[in-house]
């Protein structure tokens, strides 16, 4: 798990908790919820910190709990994991991550139309190509018609015998009278 898959797992849990509205928290109950030993909380809250998803202030001296408040919304933040994964040709994960229980309905909508715009996208680039491929196929079949009906029609006489119908190759032999 990374630190936002994390956050929307605190998120999760405290879901009436508003953005910018500091509240009481024990780290023992967040080495609970993030199923990680209280050292390794510390250590997430400061990467959140940093990253600017919430502010932390840890309680001073034993018993006293820790303050901590979320300076994000989570529809933006899920948006922004969405986006990232797409980016690094992560698809079925950024499926599987809106999918999650409590991912907001719009959220997810949003999410889906973002996917399906960058596959239009991609979409009409393969459509170009196919019509350019389509054209270059098409004259192949032109100049081999042409090709036979010059070719074909007009017997070819080495020797005394007829040869066979020319075609576009025909092995090489050293004395070139038999094709």
């Amino acid at each position: 798990m990374n630190m936002i898959e994390r956050y929307f797992d605190l998120r999760q849990i405290y879901p009436d908790v508003k953005e910018n509205v500091p509240f009481p928290v024990r780290v023992a109950e967040l080495a609970e919820i993030l199923c990680c030993s209280p050292r390794n909380v510390k250590h997430l809250l400061k990467k959140m910190e940093t990253a600017g998803f919430i502010k932390w202030e840890p309680g001073k001296g034993r018993g006293n709990r820790s303050k901590l408040t979320f300076t994000l919304p989570l529809g933006t933040v899920v948006i922004y994991h969405f986006k990232d994964l797409l980016n690094k040709g992560k698809v079925d994960q950024g499926i599987q991550f809106i999918h999650r229980k409590g991912v907001p309905e719009n959220i997810r909508k949003m999410c889906f139309n973002h996917l399906q715009s960058q596959y239009r996208s991609a979409a009409s680039d393969t459509k170009k190509q196919q019509d350019l491929s389509k054209k270059l196929f098409q004259t192949f079949p032109v100049m081999r018609h042409l090709v036979r009906q010059i070719h074909d029609t007009s017997p070819w006489f080495i020797s005394t015998r007829p040869a066979k119908a020319s075609s576009f190759i025909w092995p090489n032999h050293g004395n070139q009278t038999d094709l």
